[in-house]
């Protein structure tokens, strides 16, 4: 990918990916992108730093410093001093900036005036940088806002009130109230909505109230952006998170209706603030690259069941994990054009919860190994693998240029 001069640097982080998997799917052509990595560039195995786990290491990599010289003794970390049991009390705080002791790459960065993007990356938050940016994604951390207040969810709404139509083109209107709840959210918020049937149609329209008109709703399409204040509770994370009062954002899909019923899909609840540091750009990274066009087909693939379903989530979970890869790549892509970065590190986290789920069955020394059961579970791992490569061909095409150094 290298002309020979760096002016950017692409740090693409797989937690959990392993290299003789990655060397044994290379060979037998399912991972064209990574293949064309290795090709043209340089490889080799790691090994990492003990204890072998997520905050530990990846914060090795970002200063290039071993658990002795950066502190950060996996999730859970005692500060000289303090009882014992308050460090286990804390979870993840050593992936806060302050208890790093030692200087992220990106830091040395910021002091040159170099932007940088770190984005979903399990270590140095807040960034604190006058010229970068840190950007929350899946990965819980202390001391935020959760970015998702609760998670996409399906709603039945019974006995619509039938109301005097507010538009000329409506021939009759039902009112039905939604009261969306869950994840963090502590107390529900209700929301009316609309069943509309128009002049000379048959067809139903879910009306959606706007500042000064209605949006109206086609079934199977989704709503533009409504948004909404929200308390939530942050304690009910195991990382200890913002409570409070919060605005968010959120998507209304039509699935289907009768005069007294109305089915209707709601997105995640997305909050505007408080995972973005500097903030300010949360809720235009949320708008620009979710739920667009793309993202369909790879949720109705999803609903679909694999041949080598184990316990009935696995296609679910994949297709979910492809459409974080997808968004993942958006948000890179966006991030670039937005603030130019000239610096990232990332992280995407599918082969974690998968080596966690499954790679017990492919080991014939496992307790309860399973031939078949094994067979299944490879197949599983391939599919993960592919999205890894997919990922990563997204981030070649939209983000990386001839003097782009990829990591």
């Amino acid at each position: 990918m290298n002309s020979g001069s760096v002016k950017d640097i692409l740090l693409i982080g797989l937690d959990g990916a392993m290299y003789h998997f990655i060397e044994e799917l290379v060979k037998e052509d399912l991972l064209p992108n990574i293949c064309r990595l290795m090709d043209e560039g340089v490889y080799g195995e790691a090994l990492p730093c003990p204890p072998t786990d997520t905050p530990t290491n990846w914060t090795t990599i970002a200063t290039g410093s071993s658990t002795a010289t950066h502190g950060v003794t996996s999730f859970y970390i005692h500060i000289p001093g303090e009882p014992y049991e308050l460090g286990q009390r804390n979870r993840s705080r050593g992936q806060l900036r302050r208890y790093c002791k030692a200087e992220y790459i990106w830091d040395i960065a910021d002091r040159y005036g170099i932007r940088s993007l770190v984005l979903n990356y399990p270590a140095g938050w807040p960034g604190g940088m006058r010229n970068g940016y840190v950007c929350l994604y899946t990965w819980p951390m202390p001391e935020s806002v959760p970015r998702i207040l609760a998670g996409a969810r399906d709603y039945t709404l019974e006995k619509g009130v039938a109301v005097e139509p507010f538009r000329k083109d409506i021939e009759s209107a039902y009112r039905f109230r939604l009261k969306v709840e869950g994840g963090f959210i502590d107390e529900s918020e209700a929301f009316d909505l609309y069943l509309t049937r128009l002049k000379d149609s048959s067809e139903y329209r879910l009306a959606i109230p706007r500042a000064e008109d209605y949006e109206l709703i086609k079934p199977g399409r989704w709503s533009d952006w409504i948004e909404a204040t929200f308390k939530i509770v942050g304690s009910r994370s195991d990382v200890q998170m913002f409570s409070g009062f919060i605005k968010g954002i959120f998507k209304l899909k039509f699935l289907e209706a009768s005069e007294n019923r109305l089915k209707i899909q709601v997105s995640e609840i997305y909050s505007t603030r408080g995972w973005m540091d500097p903030g300010g750009l949360e809720r235009d990274t949320i708008a620009y690259t979710h739920y667009l066009a793309d993202e369909e087909s790879i949720l109705e693939y999803g609903r679909s069941r694999f041949i080598y379903d184990i316990s009935g989530m696995e296609a679910e979970f994949l297709a979910r994990q492809r459409i974080e890869a997808y968004r993942l790549a958006r948000i890179t892509k966006y991030l670039r054009e937005r603030i130019g970065w000239h610096l990232c590190f990332l992280h995407y986290h599918i082969m974690d919860s998968v080596n966690h789920r499954f790679l017990g069955l492919l080991d014939p020394k496992f307790p309860f190994y399973d031939e078949e059961k094994a067979r299944y579970a490879w197949r599983y791992f391939i599919e993960s693998y592919k999205i890894i490569d997919e990922f990563i061909g997204l981030l070649l095409e939209s983000c990386a240029t001839p003097d782009t150094l990829i990591i």
